[in-house]
């Protein structure tokens, strides 16, 4: 890919475009034309510390996969979904390029422009599952409709990739709904993990979900179905810039379901807890966003459609004397 070509797009796709136009332009030429003919090697020799997109890019964009698997029969046909993680391109796994390279087909579901750009240019028999969206005014039936497309493509006695954002088992039920009925028409179906853009935030807040227990909830769940919350855990709360939105993200009104959310929040814990508005980075380049807002200024902060809230304990909990002496744990 081209220099000028990178810059186009990421101009289309980043708020920090600026800051990447400055860093791609003062590239060394070395590094620039080991971008351009797409050499890995040359990059991680000479450039290990370099942190631009560009790099990543050419260091990863023609990726071989060590890993070989073994295609079943075509006749039979086949799923596999998979997860193209959060960061471009740099959270791709050997076992996700292998079996996407190997695939008769590869169908994906991805939220970032230059994702699905280096998809379409660097997979063969790619198609975007996009167009679905348009099908129906609400999400669930247009999920469905993705999912049967998928089905549909695998009796097809075609080996199928389905590459989507994120982890393919977390808050994508597309993946999850075309294996479930996949398997039951007899089809090989199955499931790899990806990184989500939960493992991004114990990451960048340096947090340990085992240290005192995690709770993970969607938002609307919770509230819909009022999840009991401990205030001595961690807590992570996901989608909170489209609560109650059952069609277009885009155009939903966040005012009541973050108001709600704030209330329902405010039972557990006092109004001025710190809490924290979080958003993984897409880049290598950028940082993630990391906003401490009062729990009772919520519902004035800056939210968007991928805004996923962190609230850390309130609490610490004793410990059961019984309990240790019975372990032979002395504190």
């Amino acid at each position: 890919m081209k220099i000028t070509d990178l810059l186009a797009k990421l101009a289309k796709s980043t708020p920090n475009y600026q800051k990447e136009q400055t860093t791609l332009q003062n590239c060394p030429r070395e590094l620039k034309a080991a971008i351009e003919q797409n050499k890995p090697a040359l990059v991680h020799a000479q450039y290990q510390n370099e942190s631009c997109l560009a790099v990543v890019m050419a260091s990863l964009n023609k990726r071989k996969a060590e890993v070989i698997k073994a295609k079943p029969a075509k006749s039979s046909g086949s799923l596999t979904v998979l997860g193209f993680g959060i960061k471009f391109i740099s959270h791709l796994t050997p076992e996700t390029t292998a079996f996407m390279e190997g695939a008769d087909k590869v169908l994906y579901l991805l939220n970032d422009p230059v994702a699905k750009d280096w998809v379409q240019n660097n997979i063969h028999n790619a198609e975007s599952l996009d167009p679905f969206y348009q099908h129906h005014p609400l999400r669930h039936d247009n999920y469905w409709a993705i999912a049967e497309h998928i089905v549909e493509t695998v009796q097809q006695g075609l080996n199928v990739c389905v590459l989507v954002y994120g982890h393919p088992a977390i808050l994508a039920e597309p993946g999850l709904i075309a294996v479930e009925q996949a398997k039951k028409l007899g089809l090989k179906a199955k499931i790899l993990p990806g990184i989500s853009a939960e493992d991004c935030l114990f990451a960048d807040l340096e947090i340990n979900p085992g240290s005192c227990g995690c709770q993970s909830f969607q938002a609307d769940d919770l509230l819909v179905y009022e999840r009991p919350v401990s205030a001595a855990s961690h807590l992570v709360l996901w989608q909170i810039g489209c609560i109650g939105s059952l069609g277009d993200v885009e155009e939903h009104n966040n005012a009541v379901g973050i108001r709600l959310l704030t209330d329902y929040l405010a039972k557990q814990y006092p109004s001025d807890h710190k809490v924290i508005l979080y958003e993984a980075s897409q880049y290598t380049c950028f940082q993630p966003r990391t906003e401490m807002v009062l729990l009772k200024d919520l519902p004035q902060a800056k939210i968007s459609s991928i805004s996923t809230l962190y609230v850390p304990p309130a609490i610490q909990l004793q410990a059961n004397a019984f309990t240790l002496q019975a372990l032979g744990i002395k504190l």
